[in-house]
């Protein structure tokens, strides 16, 4: 059997494919990941989002076969009309950060994936700012972003798609 198909093969689906993560992307894990893809993409300065997966080990997950992954949103944005410390700010309003894993399976873990020490940095900041302002620990993982995986095309913006 071929390494690259075995993951299809086994779980009768189509991998999702692994792309790049382009400059100026956040990368958050705030449970299911439609309702954060609806509520990023209205935010101005945003330029696209995207839906997938990442945090894990195996390779070419699938919504029924996601392994240990977690899912995610990406949010490209145009830094100039956007900052990456307001969409942490965005982040921590819209989703409390105190959901780590319950258990192996991390689906819908709370998480921020940074690709360079200036977005760990920011992160580890408001982190501490929202730990000092709710006396509460903040639980999200905090992990450099490894590979992303996108979602299958139906979860892609799914509330624009369904809404009435």
């Amino acid at each position: 059997m071929n390494n690259d198909n075995s993951n299809e093969v086994q779980a009768g689906k189509t991998p999702c494919p692994l792309l790049a993560t382009p400059p100026n992307t956040f990368t958050a894990g705030m449970g299911c990941f439609w309702g954060p893809d609806a509520f990023f993409s209205k935010l101005d300065g945003v330029e696209w989002c995207r839906v997938g997966y990442s945090g894990g080990t195996q390779a070419y997950p699938t919504y029924r076969s996601i392994g240990d992954h977690t899912e995610v949103v990406q949010v490209k944005y145009d830094p100039a009309l956007l900052s990456f410390e307001s969409l942490l700010d965005a982040f921590f309003v819209e989703h409390t950060g105190w959901r780590g894993s319950r258990s192996s399976k991390r689906q819908y873990d709370s998480g921020l994936w940074y690709q360079n020490t200036d977005q760990l940095r920011a992160i580890e900041a408001k982190i501490a700012q929202v730990e000092a302002q709710t006396g509460s620990k903040v639980t999200s993982r905090v992990e450099p972003l490894g590979d992303y995986y996108n979602a299958e095309a139906y979860h892609q913006q799914f509330h624009e798609k369904h809404e009435r």
